[in-house]
């Protein structure tokens, strides 16, 4: 009886708490690996957050560029209006390229980060 009382004791604790099996060594690594974690979550959240409002803004440039050009040829106004047009999307089109590029490189690093997490902390 008390053989299976401290078994279940056990059981539920180490299933409650399956860190506490770890060293303390690893245990130490494990919390800093998860709040690490933790960290570019949030990073990887505002970036796609920037991502998505950036797509918006080209898309919207884009537009506006496209009808400015339709334009061009009436005056020289007009064809100043189509190249700044050009020049606002262009710039717009870089940081949104930029910007996905990064948002691609800290998801490759989560990703790898978190299957260390999984195999140094849940084996």
């Amino acid at each position: 009886m008390i053989r299976s009382s401290f078994a279940l004791l056990l059981f539920v604790f180490c299933s409650v708490f399956p860190a506490a099996a770890l060293s303390p060594a690893r245990y130490q690594a494990c919390q800093g690996l998860n709040e690490e974690l933790r960290q570019q979550q949030v990073r990887l959240v505002d970036l796609q957050e920037s991502y998505q409002v950036l797509a918006a803004e080209v898309e919207a440039a884009g537009e506006v560029w496209e009808a400015a050009e339709t334009l061009r040829d009436f005056s020289p106004d007009h064809e100043l209006a189509a190249d700044e047009t050009k020049l606002a999307y262009d710039e717009l089109r870089v940081t949104f390229f930029e910007t996905q590029g990064v948002l691609a490189t800290e998801v490759d690093t989560y990703n790898r980060d978190a299957s260390e997490f999984n195999e140094t902390c849940n084996n």
